[in-house]
């Protein structure tokens, strides 16, 4: 797409999974044995990315993935990037790539961190500073964010 028109009467070449070739229904031949998919009264537009999900994790009910999976497909999501991934979204990632199961591409991060913002207690007169492009502002309180619990110093 280069433009928010729609193109009417057009015909997609699609090779496996590649678009071969895009064109006006009467300039494009359509090859012998080829399936053909009525679109007329339809639309095509490109697989969309949701690229904030939370999959279901092994604490979920079981199926839970492999349904939510069925979903995204189902809504025209064709890749999720995962924000905080289990060892069975691997498993489900790789099955979905080699065809056994139905879903989106899938990226996924690693274990989501147990980090919790704390605020921390510092002397009165000490000052933090926070540097946010070119300016620099000063407080008398900063946040910090741990990966695992720290006794602060003072």
């Amino acid at each position: 797409m280069d433009s928010a028109a729609t193109l009417p009467n057009q015909d997609v070449i699609l090779r496996g999974s590649v678009i071969e070739r895009v064109g006006p229904a009467r300039n494009v031949s359509i090859p012998p044995g080829a399936m053909l998919i009525d679109g007329r009264g339809k639309y095509l537009l490109p697989g969309l990315a949701d690229m904030h999900v939370h999959l279901p994790g092994p604490a979920d009910p079981p199926n839970a993935a492999e349904a939510a999976l069925k979903l995204y497909v189902a809504n025209g999501v064709t890749t999720v990037r995962n924000m905080a991934g289990f060892p069975n979204h691997l498993v489900l990632r790789d099955r979905v790539a080699r065809g056994e199961l139905l879903g989106p591409n899938i990226i996924t991060a690693g274990p989501r961190p147990t980090a919790s913002p704390q605020k921390l207690p510092l002397r009165e007169n000490r000052q933090c500073s926070i540097r946010s492009g070119s300016a620099t502002t000063s407080s008398k309180f900063c946040l910090a964010f741990r990966s695992r619990p720290t006794t602060p110093s003072r």
